[in-house]
């Protein structure tokens, strides 16, 4: 028995149209401010329940958060010195 498959093209322009936000600020800020609060709520537990595994992921998300929040400036950082595109002379 024979399987056949239609082969036409699934592709489509997307010409000067994008789905992403120009600015991921508040996403950013959202999320630096979970982890925070996660890692918070680690470092407490870990401390009561005298677990070295709760402490040393707490430092580590804390690295994430770090991470993050320097995205964040950097982008925000970015938005505000847009700079021209150099000439050639």
């Amino acid at each position: 028995m024979a399987h056949h498959h239609d082969h036409h093209s699934h592709a489509h322009g997307h010409a000067g149209h994008g789905h992403a936000p120009d600015n991921f600020g508040f996403a950013f800020a959202v999320g630096i401010a979970l982890n925070t609060a996660f890692v918070a709520a680690e470092l407490v537990f870990g401390y009561a329940a005298n677990s070295l595994a709760l402490i040393s992921d707490a430092v580590h998300n804390s690295s994430d958060v770090n991470i993050d929040h320097a995205t964040l400036q950097i982008e925000a950082r970015s938005d505000a010195c847009k700079l021209a595109p150099a000439e050639v002379v």
